[in-house]
């Protein structure tokens, strides 16, 4: 029997997470399969944290993890079910239902090894993933906390949540990561929402006015200010056809500044979303929904994709450990890809 690499992936709530307390999560892989236990927990593979975490002024509880196991299984196989137990007594989602693998070599087999779709852990109340709800728990302990989320990609590039004070540009990015060009995704009302610390007080936005930017021109000199090179390229969020036509351009755009050897912080609003999400306001003290489908990590992505050659189904395992709350949208990726590669290559 001839054996193959198969690479399986998961992304757990932090809240799942933090509230194992004084024990380490072990998360295994249980299945129909020998090699997975023959749904014998005792006898499952144990998947590894890989989700790399940079210092924070506080400490994250909603903070997604991201798991990985990489197995030789038979390359004959074409289905098996499995499902993932948390700490050898939870399992995930309902105790009667299963996950279904099936083999699709077009979409997932790379250079010999079968990348599994990254999979989200599945609520054991809900049978449903709610990514939603985690997100929004996790986006809004950003936003209270009034810092700054992000992920190392790699020497000279980096994804994150927006800056929303001057300390956060003159300290974070300038000084601590030794940023020296930003990206940035937002679309003027992005900004004004989510940089109140950096426009400052004195600064109303025209009511109902997108073609104001002022508010693109305080920021603009903010970074100057600081030193670092401010580059402006809005994508329209929740919209496929925004994303479509300008994840080419700002591709472009990254790819340039890295070649010219800077250091680059990409960013939109949160750097990671795709839900509809419900935030707490911390300056006019009320919610609102804030609608998000991973501008800033589908740009990078597309940078891995588009520039770095890397199929896709090996560009999610690559950014999940960096960045292990953002979202992966292949059929974006694939439609943008048949864009850039007609206008730029």
């Amino acid at each position: 029997m001839i054996k193959m690499q198969h690479t399986f992936g998961l992304i757990v709530p932090g809240a799942l997470i933090t509230a194992i307390l004084n024990s380490t999560a072990v998360i295994r892989l249980c299945g129909s399969l020998p090699e997975l236990g023959s749904w014998s927990i005792e006898k499952a593979p144990q998947l590894n944290l890989l989700t790399k975490e940079f210092y924070r002024p506080v400490k994250l509880s909603n903070e997604p993890r991201f798991y990985r196991l990489d197995i030789n299984l038979s390359s004959d196989i074409k289905e098996f079910d499995y499902k993932y137990v948390l700490n050898d007594e939870i399992w995930e989602g309902k105790r009667e239902e299963t996950r279904v693998w099936l083999r699709d070599d077009v979409k997932n087999l790379v250079d010999q090894i079968y990348y599994t779709p990254i999979d989200y852990w599945i609520d054991v109340k809900t049978g449903a993933t709610d990514e939603k709800t985690h997100t929004s728990n996790f986006y809004n302990e950003v936003v209270t906390h009034k810092i700054m989320h992000y992920g190392r990609v790699s020497d000279n590039l980096y994804v994150g949540s927006c800056p929303r004070l001057l300390t956060h540009i003159e300290n974070e990015l300038g000084r601590s990561l030794g940023i020296t060009a930003v990206l940035n995704l937002q679309v003027v009302k992005d900004i004004e929402r989510n940089c109140q610390g950096i426009l400052g007080d004195n600064h109303v936005p025209e009511p109902n006015n997108e073609f104001d930017l002022a508010s693109v021109d305080i920021l603009r000199k903010a970074y100057e200010q600081a030193g670092l090179l401010f580059l402006w390229v809005p994508i329209t969020d929740l919209s496929s056809t925004g994303r479509e036509l300008m994840s080419p351009q700002a591709t472009l755009v990254l790819k340039t500044i890295l070649d010219k050897g800077h250091k680059v912080y990409v960013h939109c609003n949160a750097g990671m979303l795709n839900n509809e999400l419900k935030i707490f306001d911390l300056y006019s003290s009320k919610f609102f929904l804030i609608l998000g489908v991973g501008r800033a990590f589908g740009i990078v992505c597309a940078y891995y994709h588009f520039v770095l050659k890397i199929p896709l189904p090996k560009v999610h395992y690559d950014l999940a450990p960096p960045r292990s709350c953002g979202f992966f949208d292949r059929v974006f990726l694939e439609n943008a890809a048949i864009i850039y590669k007609k206008a730029y290559e």
